[in-house]
């Protein structure tokens, strides 16, 4: 999996923690293969395209400005390629 390919399937992604609340959303600056991302009490990481873990208790979000996020990344990726 290319970079551009590993950032498409994480950017626009949230995660809260059910424990604290906290909630992380994804983005071009924290995205990257290996990227060990805190949420409240719990964790992602990212892992290399391979693999992917999470740890403690934390949900993703789903709602349309996440999908909003992750339309405008694939869009403007889509127009570097052109």
């Amino acid at each position: 999996m290319n970079s551009e390919e590993f950032k498409k399937l994480w950017i626009g992604r949230s995660f809260r923690c059910s424990d604290t609340g906290i909630t992380v959303t994804l983005t071009d600056d924290n995205v990257y293969p290996r990227a060990f991302i805190c949420v409240g009490n719990g964790f992602i990481d990212l892992g290399d395209g391979v693999y992917c873990r999470y740890g403690g208790n934390i949900q993703e979000i789903k709602d349309s400005l996440n999908e909003d996020i992750k339309k405008d990344y694939n869009e403007t990726i889509t127009t570097k390629e052109i």
